[in-house]
């Protein structure tokens, strides 16, 4: 009984820090691209994420612009998130889990974020035909950068864009290679 419930503790800390982490990855994302922030869903995002970002840009500046206080900030959520699965689990406390981890977590977020926007941009291409969405927007803007180098190599061909397919591709040799080199340093 207690292992279930163990279980569902891990469950409820994974979705509950991985998707603020996600929002604030997203908010990065989507200042740098330069989203248009008076879309609703840009809105939201900067809301839900405010009350971490703010007091962080006060000690982490914005360089080359980007907005590091997100990325530092996603850094903590993970670092907090490993801390009390660790607990949870009763491994104390690991300095290598509790430090280098988080930047891992992010690498394989941004690589997931992309994953997950590009297949809802694609699905939804199929459906959404005209009129304006808010979120397909938002989605269409964070996508466009990568799936536009994507488009040099191959540009689209009778009306078939292969763009996605091969961001997709790339991001799934890349977060496999990573994991492969991990597994090997840790081991």
């Amino acid at each position: 009984m207690l292992n279930g419930l163990i279980n569902v503790a891990e469950f409820l800390i994974s979705i509950i820090f991985g998707l603020y982490a996600f929002i604030l990855l997203f908010r990065f994302f989507l200042q740098k691209v330069k989203a248009d922030f008076y879309n609703p869903i840009c809105q939201l995002v900067m809301r839900a994420t405010n009350i971490v970002v703010m007091p962080l840009r006060k000690l982490v500046p914005g360089l080359f612009g980007f907005d590091w206080a997100c990325i530092v900030a996603v850094y903590f959520v993970f670092m907090i998130q490993n801390l009390l699965l660790s607990l949870l689990n009763g491994m104390g406390l690991d300095m290598l889990v509790m430090f280098i981890k988080p930047f891992l977590d992010i690498i394989f977020a941004v690589i997931n974020m992309f994953i997950y926007l590009i297949i809802i941009r694609a699905i939804s291409s199929w459906f959404a035909q005209g009129g304006y969405n808010p979120m397909l927007m938002i989605i269409y803007q964070t996508t466009e950068p990568l799936l536009a180098k994507a488009r040099r190599l191959i540009a689209p061909r009778g009306g078939f864009d292969f763009s996605p397919i091969i961001v997709l591709v790339s991001l799934f040799c890349i977060q496999i290679f990573l994991q492969s080199v991990i597994s090997q340093l840790f081991a």
